[in-house]
Order: C-alpha cells, then sequence, then structure tokens
C-alpha cells in the first residue's frame, strides 16, 4: 500500500460517522429594534458519532459573526472597495488536551445569549453581507486531517407589535389644480417579505376630456453602504434598483363611479414582494448598511389638446422577514402551497389596529337594547366598576329590581323589600350592620353624632358575621358585640336610637390590613382626627365626613 503523505489513514477518516451541530431554533428572532428588543437564546447540541476509538486531540465550538462590506467603483477601470469586520465572536472548549474516545455517540450542549442590540443577518447582495457561521472542529494532530461541521446562523429582526410600522396606514393624496385628484394607499407599513401588496388607486379626473393612460408601480429598493477606513477616510455607495414592476391600462369601456358627488375611478393593484433574497433583501439599517424601499408611481394623463402629462407619486413601505416564513439555504422563501404565507398573514393582521374607514358603520352603545343584559337600565359605562350598582359578591339577590336603583325611579317599597329579603337570606346568628355618614368630634371621649342615611340600603362591602372584615366590634370588658355605627329612622320607624358616647378599640382591629378590593373602595384620605378611627370608619366608601364639635 502506498503510504498517505500529509493526510489521514483511511480508518482514522471511517471512524467519525457523523458530525452535526444541532441547534433547538433554525432562526433566531429579536422583536423590536436594536433599543427596544429582547435578548435571545442560541442553544443546541453538537453531535459525534464514532464507529470505532478515535484519539483527539481537542474538541472546539465557534460562533462567530461577520460583516463585508463592498461595491466596485467605476472610473479608470473597475476599482473593488471592500471592508471586513467580525463583530461578535464565541468558543466552548469541550476537549482541551489530548483523549482517545471509544467507539460511540457523543454530545455536548452549548448556549449562548444575542443581545437584543445585534444586527440583523442580511444575505442576498453580490458584495455585502451580514453573517453568522458556527465551526465545530477535531483535532487530530499533525499529518492528520481535522474534522470540520458547519452551520450557518440567521438572526431575524421582526417589528414590535407597538411598532408604528404596524399601526398607520401609508396613503398619498393631492390635487393637481385643473387636472386631477388623485389617492393612493396601503393598508399598512409595514410588508412581510415574499409577500403582496395590495395599492388603492382613487382617481378623479378634473378637467373634461383628460384620459387615464398607463399606470406603472414600481417596487424600489434603495441601498446605501458606506466605509470608515480611518476617521477623515469614508467613502459611501449608493444604488437604486426595481425589484418588482408592475403596469396597468385602464380599458377604454370602463365606466366611471360616484366618488363625493365627483365621477372618478376606483381599482386596486397587488404588487409582488419577490421570494427571494437575491432579487430583494428586508429593511435594513446597521453597521453602515442602509437599505430602504419604497413604491413609485408613474400615471400617464392624455389632455384634451393630445399632449401627455405624468404624476409621480411615492409610498415608503417597511418589509421584514416573518418567523413564520423559513428561508433555504439558496436564500429563497419556503412555502408550500401558500399555507405558511396565509399564518403570516394572519399573524400581521392580528398585530395591526384596525382601520377606521373599516369600522364607520359599527353599531353604538348607546343604540343597543339593554333588556335582557345584567348591566342595570340607566347605568353608564366607564373606566372602574361602579360601586352602587351590584353587590360585589355573589348572592340570591333580586338583581332585577336593580334596573329601577341604576335609573333613579324606585318606590321606597323595593328599599324594604330588599332588607327585608336580606335579612330573611342571612346565615343563623348573623346580621348585618347598616353603615351610613358619620362625623367624628374632636372631643378627647371620641363621642360622634351619626348623620343619618338616605336609604336603609346596606352599601357594598358588607360582610356577614364571621368573614375577615366583619362589620362588628367586641367590648373587652363584656366580650358581647356592639354596633360601630348607628343609623337615624326615618319618621315612621319611631324614635331616635341612643347613640354611644364612647368606642373601645381593640388592637386586633386596629392591625387588620385591608385586601385590595376593601381598598380600592376606600377613601382617599381619612378625616384628621385627634382620636384614632375605628377600621370600619377608615373604609368607609360613602362621602368623606365633615368635622363638628360635640354636641
Amino acid at each position: 500500500m502506498a503510504p498517505v503523505l500529509f493526510g489521514s489513514s483511511n480508518r482514522e477518516a471511517s471512524a467519525v460517522k457523523y458530525l452535526e451541530i444541532r441547534l433547538d431554533e433554525s432562526n433566531i428572532v429579536l422583536r423590536g429594534s436594536e433599543n427596544e428588543a429582547s435578548s435571545a437564546l442560541l442553544k443546541g447540541t453538537l453531535v459525534l458519532c464514532l464507529s470505532e476509538s478515535l484519539r483527539v486531540q481537542g474538541i472546539r465550538l465557534r460562533f462567530t459573526g461577520e460583516k463585508r462590506v463592498g461595491w466596485y467603483q467605476l472610473g479608470g477601470g473597475p476599482t473593488q472597495m471592500k471592508h471586513l469586520e467580525e463583530f461578535i465572536r464565541r468558543t466552548w472548549e469541550f476537549k482541551k488536551s489530548a483523549e482517545t474516545l471509544a467507539a460511540g455517540n457523543y454530545e455536548w450542549p452549548f448556549q449562548l445569549i444575542i443581545p437584543g442590540e445585534s444586527p440583523e443577518s442580511l444575505e442576498g447582495l453580490s458584495e455585502t453581507w451580514v453573517i453568522y457561521r458556527m465551526k465545530a472542529t477535531i483535532e487530530r494532530g499533525l499529518l492528520q486531517h481535522n474534522s470540520i461541521a458547519r452551520k450557518q446562523v440567521r438572526l431575524i429582526r421582526t417589528l414590535d407589535p407597538t411598532a408604528l410600522e404596524l399601526a398607520h396606514a401609508m396613503s398619498v393624496q393631492n390635487t393637481w389644480v385643473n387636472k386631477i385628484e388623485y389617492s393612493l394607499s396601503t393598508a399598512s407599513k409595514a410588508v412581510i417579505f415574499g409577500s403582496t401588496i395590495l395599492v388603492h388607486f382613487r382617481l378623479v379626473p378634473l378637467l373634461k376630456g383628460l384620459k387615464i393612460g398607463l399606470i406603472t408601480t414600481e417596487l424600489l429598493q434603495k441601498q446605501v453602504l458606506t466605509i470608515r477606513a480611518t476617521r477623515n477616510n469614508i467613502r459611501s455607495n449608493s444604488r437604486t434598483r426595481a425589484v418588482y414592476t408592475d403596469e396597468y391600462r385602464m380599458p377604454d369601456d370602463v365606466e366611471t363611479e360616484d366618488i363625493d358627488g365627483q365621477e372618478g375611478y376606483t381599482f386596486s393593484r397587488a404588487i409582488q414582494v419577490p421570494q427571494s433574497l437575491r432579487r430583494c433583501v428586508q429593511t435594513y439599517d446597521a453597521l453602515d448598511v442602509k437599505i430602504r424601499h419604497h413604491l413609485a408611481f408613474n400615471v400617464q394623463l392624455q389632455n384634451p389638446d393630445g399632449h401627455i402629462s405624468e404624476l409621480h407619486a411615492n409610498l415608503p413601505i417597511h418589509i421584514f422577514i416573518s418567523p413564520n416564513l423559513p428561508i433555504d439555504d439558496d436564500n429563497n422563501l419556503v412555502d408550500s402551497g401558500g399555507q405558511r404565507m396565509a399564518i403570516a398573514a394572519s399573524d400581521l393582521a392580528h398585530l395591526t389596529p384596525p382601520q377606521y374607514g373599516e369600522h364607520e358603520f359599527d353599531r353604538l352603545y348607546s343604540d343597543i337594547d339593554p333588556s335582557g343584559y345584567m348591566t342595570p337600565a340607566g347605568a353608564q359605562s366607564g373606566v372602574n366598576t361602579p360601586l352602587n350598582s351590584r353587590s360585589r359578591n355573589v348572592s340570591i339577590e333580586n338583581l332585577a329590581s336593580m334596573d329601577a336603583m341604576a335609573s333613579g325611579d324606585f318606590p321606597a317599597t323595593v328599599l324594604q323589600n330588599r332588607l327585608s329579603n336580606l335579612d330573611a337570606t342571612s346565615p343563623a346568628g348573623s346580621r348585618r350592620t347598616v353603615r351610613g355618614r358619620s362625623q367624628f368630634s374632636s372631643t378627647s371621649d371620641s363621642a360622634f353624632e351619626q348623620i343619618p342615611s338616605s336609604a336603609g340600603t346596606p352599601l357594598p362591602g358588607s360582610s356577614p358575621t364571621g368573614e375577615y372584615f366583619a362589620e362588628r366590634a367586641w367590648s373587652s370588658a363584656d366580650q358581647t358585640p356592639v354596633d360601630e355605627f348607628s343609623r337615624r329612622p326615618s319618621d315612621d320607624e319611631g324614635a331616635e336610637r341612643s347613640l354611644p358616647q364612647h368606642v373601645e378599640y381593640s388592637a386586633g382591629d386596629l392591625v387588620k390590613v385591608p385586601s385590595y378590593s376593601t381598598a380600592l373602595r376606600s377613601n382617599p384620605r381619612t378625616p384628621i382626627n385627634e382620636d384614632l378611627p375605628t377600621y370600619q370608619a377608615a373604609t368607609h366608601t360613602g362621602p368623606l365626613p365633615s368635622l363638628s364639635s360635640a354636641t
């Protein structure tokens, strides 16, 4: 057998059956601009399969991000301008010294946090690119070939749901005096790479006998490349090219339409974004590479005297790559039967807010018949839940009677029936305390006078005995329940009840922490008083009590 010089033997070459870099996600997605996007995680496994034992000097994995900016400059012969730069590098050392690996399968996991400000991958231009690569190397030693596996990582920067490109419809409209009134619009500035842009035309001739000729729509891509050799040596190159052209001529027998009392034409044209990065790349702005896109319109107008006028207009658009549409190694969009494109378009439609023009004739809330709904009649919608329209607890109260209460037209018998129903349905041994508005005195004995309530309806938030926020206090002397608040009955209920002149404060009641919902219903501030307020007074939901002297 002839000796193998500067290489490995067949036995060693066949020992490595499988060496691959496996990624959990083929695309790394950053959502938002460089200043808004969160970091992403690159995670995977290096897989090695050996059919027999193999001696290695080391096993390592390297991740790099590279930028190249270049172009050919004409003038005195073509001159190539280029600039190479490596802006990120990370290396994993799985085996750092010589070792003999037995036959079998080996896996080494790895992960890397990709910062949110990292530049997006840019591929498709002839002399300019931004790419991320991974390279796994098994070092064999002198006079032996290393085993190498490579993997390219695509970093995609998509739009954040709050991006203005999704919220704003793009339109250009103007009037050419004594010639034509026009309006050209798209549903959104954001466009998915490989999708279709639907452009709406509205043309209203203002000159009698004016005819609309050929209408040309071009999707233009403008790129500006910059090389910064030194601080004072900066060179740039700008180029604009059309990536798609659509021509449309209106039929001679087309009829005019009534547009705001004038005769005109309305129609739509579909502009196809190329599905290959070699023909069109995404909108880009990073690492001295700027790429912009816009729609250019040219409308020919045939005047009555025979000469032709031209109308020019532009609409900027933002093309981005959707994570739902994978791109193969040849930089072509992978879309089987249009299903992936439909999913991506659906996601974009959910992110985009509805347009005003699509909801001009929506039914108003004021036009809806409230009968049959749980909302009380006449209740107005607001930013907060109304406190006095419904009970906060699930109960068996007569909710139908609340319709009359919300409208303000209800007899006193309704309130009396509701109070009797509450007493009848309360658990045995428990009772509800009716709270009203109180006036606190400034005397040392904490005597107070209760202002009569306008109605005897319990306020929302009242709880039966036994709950955490029970509305009753216990005297420290005889451990018997006493009323913390009293109310002045109406004239037909008899004499006024006696008012307590002194209140015993319990340390257990004072240290209670109200729940979140109770704190929301409480007054934002408590009246200043020399004595401590009771727990129920601090969480009282009625109007603020006014200070008065003791009677």
